[in-house]
């Protein structure tokens, strides 16, 4: 690591990647994900995203820590060790449930 550094000298900058493809895009970068267009265009819908989002929490191991409602932990396996506005994500993960909550005991009472 510390040869790395030393090669990459001043100019090493951290690099943030734009997750936000289109259909067509999703299909030439994931071809093995996504193998027509409107597999990805199902992804834009807000019953594909949730599917997709499902589908990769499980894929990934996820699953067990957030129902330990380990957000850290989730973060890091989704992100690796990139904690930015971890406090954000708690606060709305944490909101999250209290609404869900509500909603189940409204539906249950």
């Amino acid at each position: 690591m510390g040869q790395f550094l030393v090669e990459a000298g001043s100019a090493l900058n951290e690099t943030v990647e734009n997750l936000h493809y289109s259909a067509d895009r999703a299909c030439q970068v994931f071809p093995a994900l996504f193998s027509t267009p409107q597999a990805a265009e199902f992804c834009e819908t807000p019953d594909g995203a949730a599917a997709s989002g499902c589908w990769y929490l499980a894929a990934n191991g996820c699953l067990p820590l957030a129902d330990a409602w380990d957000i850290d932990a989730i973060t890091r396996r989704v992100n690796g060790e990139a904690m930015e506005a971890v406090g954000a994500r708690r606060q709305y993960s944490d909101e999250m449930l209290s609404r869900l909550r509500e909603y189940a005991a409204a539906a249950a009472g």
